[in-house]
């Protein structure tokens, strides 16, 4: 029988703790994440346990009366996403029970360390008008802002009167499209936004929207567009396309195209007319005038250096920020550099993806929450502490090295990890759904040799991710590694280990596929592991010389073998081939040597083969259609890439492998919802600097 007495600051039940004061629930001891909004809602039912919380209840306790809300998506999804935290169900529910059309009621039994109320465990709304005064800042009046096509499902989100004023929007893609992840940019002073969209046919293309306006606009030559930053006018736009970094001018449509980039990673704009980009996944920074001209180095690496990327100006013009992976793989540093120097100063360490510079403050994301640090140019030096802007909503995505969110004036737009969801989900040759495996946010699928067992990275409510073996027959899953950021398993040749990627810092683990024992590190081993080969070779890829290269390790000598450049690699059923991304596309070569046969053009990704050998599969990363490649081992010969069907792939390129095949010819997809998911706005979020 619940206890019917008021919680105090701490409220326990089960294995969960919840700490009101500090807004934190807590497992065993462990902190799971969980936002505002979820938060708030548990706080309301664990203030009257057994009893029923309307609908009603959490609208006006939640909501300001006079600000447009879509409710009932907004509470839907904080009920979701607590009930994901805690592990309970809508049909079979052990702590919130779901009365239709009514409300919700806790129903676990709890018990109470203090006898102390809190009443702050759902914030004081009295001050929510002020949040109209911010949608006004942005040209979007709150009795038209449905029309504009952003949904504004949460307002006056934190949990004191001081960040009333907060406001939060979803801002939809344009109809029959998609939001390219990661690609977006607000203007620097925050007024339209910049972003990547597919249409259904897959092909992408750059946008601009006023944030207030109804109508995005598409620009003509952008079609691939990637990684979209601003000039400090707001007049033009750098992105990434076809490995060129190019310009386009909003006013005349005028696109320039200035510098290869094969696989780019950033690019700023200073106010001298100076673009700083980073080429590669590997290797140096580089400048070029905005006007055109011949690229140089900037801050100069060493080969097999960390590469540099992200680059951002600073106000000056001059100098500017950037990241470089740490040497143990936890996350990056953060480093200042001027134009025309060699002088280097760190900045911060443990940031993940980039960091940008506005409102005289670093942005940037740690342990999943975007951060914001006051930072004097003057000094090159952060001050202070840093202050949380959107908590637990910026997690490590399928593709690595991003962070999705972007800062203007006054304005943030992220995508929140609430609403990218993900689910393997089988797949018939013809395109067609046949049901989903696991949980939202599991990934990296890897079916066992004999196709009884599925291992994957499956996702953790507290930020991190175990390896998991899920048995297909009996629906039991059992983790085999626990509590890191484990990620990308490759089965061994029988069936019985399972190779890993433990970490950021890219270590390489071991375990057995049935956890009979505990995890061990492989040597000194650092990359991705793909494959092993029948006579107990380890296939991985990593860094290798300012390039990524292939490798493999054999257990009974301990030797490294270097491979050459190329990533994803797979050998043949029969062991006589590797299949392999190269830097030009997908290729086969005989192994240990042999004829080679070029499979796709640049673009292709994630090579699989087929279990009996005879046709190759992979990703067409610009429109996510899966390709099929009839291979004839005895001609040496393939056929020409068809189309099976087209994917929503949670990521394509340098993601590790996101499908599988199983033996009767079935897709094993992490694939996104089919609804597209929204980007965020932000608006008021100043007021959480003081």
């Amino acid at each position: 029988m619940p206890v019917n007495e008021p919680p105090g600051s701490d409220v326990r039940f089960g294995a969960f703790e919840v700490d009101l004061r500090a807004g934190e629930l807590r497992r065993h001891g462990r902190r799971i994440k969980l936002p505002d909004q979820p938060f708030q809602v548990l706080a309301m039912l664990l203030e009257r346990p057994g009893q029923v919380v309307t609908r009603d209840e959490l609208q006006k306790r939640l909501w300001s009366a006079d600000t447009f809300v879509d409710f009932d998506r907004g509470l839907n999804k904080a009920i979701n996403r607590l009930r994901e935290a805690l592990g309970d169900a809508a049909d079979d529910p052990r702590h919130i029970e779901t009365l239709p059309k009514r409300g919700y009621r806790f129903i676990a039994s709890i018990e109470s360390s203090s006898a102390e109320a809190l009443a702050v465990a759902v914030p004081d709304r009295h001050e929510a008008p002020r949040a109209t005064r911010w949608l006004k800042r942005f040209g979007l009046p709150v009795a038209t802002v449905a029309g504009l096509g952003l949904a504004v499902w949460l307002t006056s989100v934190g949990r004191s009167a001081k960040q009333a004023n907060v406001v939060r929007a979803s801002i939809l893609p344009p109809r029959a499209t998609s939001f390219v992840p990661h690609q977006f940019a607000l203007s620097p002073d925050g007024t339209q936004l910049a972003f990547s969209a597919a249409d259904v046919g897959g092909t992408r293309a750059l946008w601009v929207r006023p944030l207030s306006s109804a109508v995005a606009r598409r620009l003509d030559g952008t079609a691939g567009a990637a990684y979209p930053f601003w000039s400090p006018d707001n007049r033009r736009i750098g992105f990434f396309a076809d490995r060129k970094l190019e310009t386009i001018d909003l006013v005349d449509g005028t696109v320039r195209t200035l510098s290869d980039a094969r696989r780019p990673r950033g690019g700023s704009w200073s106010t001298s007319g100076v673009i700083l980009f980073a080429p590669d996944v590997e290797g140096a920074l580089f400048q070029v005038p905005a006007s055109g001209g011949t690229p140089e180095p900037v801050v100069q690496t060493p080969p097999g250096a960390a590469p540099h990327s992200w680059p951002a100006f600073l106000p000056d013009g001059r100098h500017f920020l950037y990241v470089v992976p740490d040497a143990d793989g936890a996350g990056s540093r953060l480093y200042a550099a001027a134009l025309n120097s060699s002088s280097l100063t760190p900045i911060l360490d443990r940031v993940f993806g980039m960091v940008v510079y506005s409102a005289n403050h670093l942005f940037f994301v740690r342990g999943g929450t975007l951060m914001a640090q006051s930072f004097s140019v003057e000094q090159l030096r952060a001050t202070g502490s840093a202050v949380p802007i959107v908590e637990h909503e910026l997690i490590e995505g399928v593709e690595p090295s991003t962070s999705d969110f972007s800062v203007g004036d006054g304005a943030v737009v992220f995508q929140s990890s609430l609403d990218v969801t993900s689910r393997l989900t089988w797949i018939d040759p013809d395109g067609r759904e046949l049901g989903v495996v696991g949980k939202a946010g599991d990934r990296d699928p890897a079916l066992s040799p004999d196709g009884r067992l599925l291992a994957m990275s499956c996702a953790d409510v507290s930020e991190q991710s175990d390896i998991c073996v899920y048995d297909l027959e009996r629906g039991v899953t059992t983790h085999v590694t626990h509590g890191g950021m484990d990620r990308f398993p490759a089965w061994s040749r029988d069936g019985r280990t399972l190779a890993y990627r433990a970490g950021d810092a890219a270590h390489v683990f071991e375990v057995p596929g049935d956890a009979s024992a505990p995890p061990h590190r492989i040597a000194d081993l650092t990359g991705v592991p793909t494959d092993w080969s029948q006579d107990g070779r380890l296939l991985f890829f990593r860094p290798e010389h300012g390039t990524v290269a292939l490798a493999t390790y054999l257990a009974t000598t301990g030797g490294i073998s270097s491979v050459g450049p190329g990533s994803e690699a797979q050998f043949s059923p029969d062991g006589r081939w590797l299949l392999y991304g190269g830097q030009q596309g997908i290729e086969v070569r005989g192994w240990p040597q042999g004829q080679h046969i070029q499979i796709s053009a640049y673009g292709g990704a994630q090579p699989r083969w087929s279990r009996d050998g005879r046709q190759i599969f992979y990703i067409d990363a610009r429109t996510k259609n899966l390709m099929a490649v009839g291979f004839d081992a005895a001609s040496v010969r393939a056929t020409p890439a068809r189309i099976l069907f087209q994917t929503r792939i949670a990521a394509a390129a340098l993601a590790g492998f996101q499908y599988d095949v199983a033996h009767d010819g079935r897709f094993l997809i992490n694939s996104l919802l089919a609804d597209s998911p929204p980007l965020t706005l932000l608006i008021g979020w100043t007021s959480r600097l003081n």
